[in-house]
């Protein structure tokens, strides 16, 4: 049963804002091609690549890279964006196997143009490290609905600021107690120190789905986000998201799946807000496969 639902059409693979808690089944491997035109104040073009494997039944480990081009329908790789890492763990089901429950973090790492000094590239690339843990859950909901909701926050390294550096590991080290491993939000110099809060925002989305027209998967996904601190950081003027941007934003999914391992996908997100500078439009493809 547990495989089953691992490989159900209705949970594989993430959406554009959200993740849902599909796992790669054990020692098998997930390639995801993506290709979005993104409209900012003019168009620019994304492809993202993303390898996934199965670590064990219930651990999946995905990397990506992204190419980034100015305009559209242009191929050649004008810069190469930021890479990330997730790591995926599937906790369990509850409520009568209703309810599905994962828990996963982000890695953002600055490959790509930084979001301070090229401002031609903001809302495609950051240049900066960023770590998302997140909460994600799914409801099977009556008449094959399915809601996955997820709940994150971001931490977000500050400009000519160290990020991993306030993780303290060594137990011989007096900074290692004192800053509590990076814990102590009182702390300067520690992760969680609270002066590098600042710029950290929380996010969630839900998306809608059903596979009663298998094997097209219809789906819809809202997304939001803000930041708490409301005071002065590098970012406030910047219309990036956790900068002077709260986004909301709205996405149509539509999956074929040939078969249980391999799809193909067209999607369409928009921001209503129409906020200059900031994101205004997703129009993509995406490919899947399990290997």
């Amino acid at each position: 049963m547990a495989l089953i639902f691992l490989l159900s059409p209705a949970v594989q693979s993430s959406w554009l804002f959200s993740d849902t808690i599909y796992t790669i089944p054990e020692s098998e491997i997930e390639i995801v091609f993506e290709t979005d035109f993104v409209q900012v104040d003019s168009f620019f073009q994304r492809e993202k690549l993303t390898a996934g494997i199965g670590i064990l039944p219930s651990l999946s480990i995905w990397l990506e890279m992204s190419f980034l081009h100015q305009g559209a329908m242009t191929f050649r790789a004008n810069r190469v964006g930021d890479m990330g890492l997730r790591i995926w763990y599937y906790i369990g089901d509850y409520l009568k196997d209703s309810l599905h429950m994962g828990f996963q973090v982000r890695f953002n790492f600055p490959t790509g143009p930084e979001v301070y000094d090229d401002p031609l590239w903001r809302n495609l690339s950051l240049g900066q490290n960023e770590m998302t843990p997140a909460l994600v859950f799914q409801l099977d909901l009556p008449r094959r609905l399915f809601l996955h909701i997820n709940t994150a926050y971001t931490f977000r390294q500050e400009r000519n600021s160290p990020f991993y550096g306030g993780i303290s590991l060594n137990p011989i080290s007096g900074k290692t107690w004192s800053r509590v491993f990076g814990l102590n939000p009182g702390s300067e110099g520690a992760f969680f120190y609270y002066k590098n809060l600042k710029n950290d925002y929380f996010s969630s989305s839900l998306v809608l789905n059903t596979d009663r027209f298998y094997p097209l998967i219809p789906a819809f996904e809202v997304y939001g986000s803000f930041r708490p601190y409301r005071g002065s950081i590098v970012e406030k003027d910047l219309a990036i998201e956790g900068g002077s941007i709260d986004p909301f934003l709205m996405a149509l999914h539509v999956r074929f799946f040939f078969s249980r391992d391999v799809y193909v996908a067209l999607r369409c997100a928009v921001n209503p807000l129409w906020q200059k500078g900031y994101l205004r439009g997703i129009y993509g493809f995406s490919c899947s496969g399990i290997f």
